[in-house]
């Protein structure tokens, strides 16, 4: 049985709304998707972001799957998981109901903090541009290396900061690509790009490009 951690959060404001999701296993990205939403609410932006990605489980995850979704929005959690008799007009909570006669499904609110990722995701929508903008790099001097072969000196282990961290996260999320290269000495020894390869390594990635720095 495969297990899903999934997220989702939207974002709103009367000229367009963002609603996003991300799909997690065993702590590594599976998917992430966002959207631009014509929409009337807070709650409504949610609630799209909900269906969609109850869309993309039934289109794209195998039967008997378990998954958990979190979501900041508690309101709306405790709606979509009220069971009500007879027939229904809700369509996400029909959707849910049909989901989980073939997979585990189990819907949980938690806070904003552990939702950051979708919710900064929605938040691009509404903001009308990324955090952070693709840049061009000269990689003349490149090689592909295992990331486990790259060597961290002891200077660089140092935790980042939060924001930059997640700002450049969302990069990766959007962009499929880190926001800046893995340089590295001769000696493989790390010397730039410590954020990008502490998300590649978060993400399971065994394998990237690196800049060879003379």
């Amino acid at each position: 049985m495969n297990n899903y951690d999934c997220y989702f959060d939207g974002s709103y404001k009367p000229e367009i709304s963002g609603c996003a999701f991300v799909i997690e296993t065993d702590g590594k990205l599976v998917h992430s998707q966002v959207f631009p939403e014509k929409l009337t609410s807070s709650y409504c932006a949610e609630l799209r972001a909900l269906h969609l990605l109850l869309q993309h489980i039934e289109q794209h995850i195998n039967y008997d799957s378990q998954i958990q979704i979190f979501g900041d929005a508690e309101d709306l959690i405790r709606i979509v998981n009220r069971k009500k008799p007879g027939k229904d007009k809700h369509k996400t909570r029909k959707l849910l109901w049909k989901l989980r006669q073939n997979y585990t499904i189990s819907i949980t609110h938690t806070n904003r903090r552990n939702n950051k990722v979708a919710h900064k995701l929605a938040r691009t929508i509404t903001r009308g541009r990324s955090i952070l903008q693709p840049r061009a790099f000269d990689l003349t001097n490149c090689k592909t290396m295992r990331l486990e072969h790259i060597i961290v000196p002891a200077h660089m282990q140092f935790p980042p900061s939060e924001s930059k961290y997640l700002s450049r996260k969302l990069f990766f999320l959007i962009h499929g690509e880190v926001y800046k290269p893995i340089h590295v000495n001769a000696e493989d020894v790390l010397v730039d790009g410590y954020i990008s390869y502490l998300i590649l390594k978060e993400y399971g990635e065994q394998e990237c490009s690196v800049i060879v720095k003379s």
